[in-house]
């Protein structure tokens, strides 16, 4: 997560922190001091994060690198977060234990503090820029279990077939839907909703879709490759998932069970029947159930990758379409969706090309149009305007 406000440098600035300890690669000087020297507070987990003032610009470092998904850390906590690392002060390494590592909306909510705090202190708007970036790098290896269709990106004043695998994936769609839920809602409470432009968007997709379904068990209880393939299940064979559905029961068209983990997730963690997925690129690999991050290749001696069995043992094999030097999937043409709140959403409707979006961010902000001055007559917004730019934050109109 980057968050930046002036010119003077970022306001807040988070994520993972192995660049930051002094190593060769950075000629052995410590970021952290560096950022402490020139007023930084520095916080390393979820309840210092909460306890900062937000009077001060803020370095956040929560993990050694990857910080751990939604599902590390609230579902297979004791699988999966001792592969992780956090700050330990004993050192002044990351060594220690991750067991209080905060979300990314965690880190968001308390970014708009901050930034608000201080561009009203100073006088001047804001802009904040929150990535949710394990989504790339789990779809680039192929690991559902880490991945959402889309990877968000914001901007206020501007804010710009497996069974754990696709709910890896879709717990972090779903902290992604939660985050933006929670920023327009605290938006409103601190009284910067009707100000603040939010987009959130992608910079690329993966080639990515679901085409069935999945009889987990089915699969698990087949030896013969061709007979494991047909625990898939298409069009009137797909059926329904068993996430929405209690333990042993069966899942219905209509449905309707809500999660103590909140709107839209799922209930029943590891249901026998899933989702069946694919993607348009993709290297050679093993289908089968996982619930650990994924190694789905494996670098022979001539320098070529080939599919890792033990990442999928008594899984079907699906052989891939990129060349044999490849060892993860890569990003597609397919179209990824837009979504804006607040001024000058208006200029993010249709379709557009990618870099068009961080231009009408900038139109909306009115940047670098100071020279561009034009009068509207006040019959149309009650009283004389001077504005500058399509978007008229006095009068909440667009001039086309």
């Amino acid at each position: 997560m980057a968050l930046r406000a002036t010119l003077a440098g970022p306001n807040v600035f988070g994520g993972g922190g192995s660049d930051f300890v002094p190593k060769v690669s950075n000629g052995n000087v410590s970021k952290i001091e560096r950022f402490q020297k020139r007023g930084y507070e520095f916080v390393t987990t979820n309840m210092s994060l909460h306890e900062l003032g937000n009077d001060k610009r803020a370095l956040g470092l929560f993990s050694a690198s990857t910080m751990p998904t939604w599902l590390d850390r609230n579902i297979f906590r004791e699988q999966n977060l001792a592969d992780f690392r956090a700050w330990n002060p004993a050192n002044r390494t990351f060594t220690a234990p991750t067991v209080d590592t905060p979300g990314l909306k965690e880190m968001t909510i308390k970014a708009i503090d901050i930034l608000s705090a201080r561009s009203k202190k100073a006088g001047v708007p804001f802009m904040l820029m929150s990535e949710a970036a394990s989504i790339d790098k789990a779809m680039h290896v192929g690991d559902m279990e880490r991945v959402s269709m889309f990877s968000p990106r914001f901007a206020p004043n501007a804010f710009c077939l497996h069974r754990h695998a696709n709910w890896q994936a879709i717990s972090e769609l779903l902290e992604l839907d939660n985050t933006v839920k929670t920023v327009l809602a605290h938006l409103e409470k601190i009284g910067h909703r009707e100000d603040t432009l939010v987009v959130v968007t992608a910079d690329h997709g993966h080639g990515f879709d679901v085409f069935g379904s999945a009889d987990t068990a089915y699969l698990k209880a087949q030896t013969d490759n061709d007979k494991k393939r047909e625990a898939v299940g298409t069009y009137l064979s797909s059926g329904l998932s068993g996430y929405q559905a209690e333990e042993g029961a069966s899942p219905q068209n209509q449905t309707v069970v809500f999660s103590k983990d909140g709107p839209g997730f799922p209930v029943n963690w590891s249901p026998r029947y899933t989702a069946a997925w694919g993607f348009a690129a993709d290297v050679d690999r093993y289908e089968q159930v996982h619930n650990k991050t994924r190694d789905t290749s494996i670098k022979l001696e001539n320098g070529t990758y080939r599919a890792n069995e033990e990442d999928g043992p008594g899984g079907f094999f699906v052989s891939g379409n990129l060349p044999v030097g490849d060892d993860q999937g890569v990003h597609s043409l397919v179209d990824v969706p837009v979504y804006a709140w607040g001024p000058g959403h208006e200029l993010f409707r249709g379709i557009q090309n990618s870099p068009e979006i961080a231009f009408k961010i900038a139109h909306a902000l009115d940047l670098g149009r100071d020279k561009n001055v034009t009068k509207y007559p006040a019959a149309e917004y009650g009283s004389e305007k001077v504005l500058s730019g399509r978007y008229v934050a006095q009068a909440r109109k667009v001039a086309l």
